[in-house]
């Protein structure tokens, strides 16, 4: 299969249904600029936003508001925030035990772009990509220009290719 059809299956998936979880003890729905902005560049590249959370850095919490997505009409799950090497960053321990595979470029990916951008400190974030049940599960910072390097220069390109390929 070549690269042409790679996109001409990927197209045939259509807008892609998205929900967003922000993990965080002290951001509201109105203040949660990242959430936001993840959810801007989605419906600017056509996917739809059907949900948007927040969730407290606890476990079981994060664990809770994931599976009830995972069975949800949801093909993408992005949470922002929690993928740090803090004591409260706790996103990454939670949600990687739900993942049936993990695509290690995405981290991979998204700290050498970092690191092009902050430079050393770009290896202090655990962002990652897996699959479950044939849905993307993303784990992104926090952060604003996390957001945007975790989104538009590695999910969005691929995000319709990542699901064709998850679903079979």
């Amino acid at each position: 299969m070549g690269v042409h059809d790679h996109k001409h299956e990927a197209e045939s998936i259509g807008p892609v249904r998205c929900a967003v979880i922000t993990t965080s003890d002290s951001k509201t729905i109105e203040t949660d600029v990242t959430g936001k902005l993840v959810k801007q560049f989605l419906v600017e590249a056509g996917h739809q936003v059907v949900s948007h959370t927040i969730v407290k850095n606890d476990a079981t919490a994060i664990r809770k508001a994931v599976e009830d997505l995972l069975a949800a009409d949801v093909q993408c799950i992005i949470t922002t925030g929690g993928t740090g090497v803090g004591r409260k960053d706790i996103t990454i321990e939670t949600v990687t035990p739900l993942l049936d595979k993990l695509l290690s470029g995405f981290g991979e990916l998204y700290r050498h772009l970092s690191y092009e951008q902050i430079g050393p400190a770009a290896m202090l974030s655990r962002a990652q990509l897996g699959v479950v049940k044939g849905k993307i599960v993303v784990c992104i910072p926090g952060s604003s220009g996390g957001a945007e390097v975790g989104m538009k220069d590695l999910l969005l390109p691929e995000i319709a290719h990542i699901l064709s390929v998850a679903s079979k």
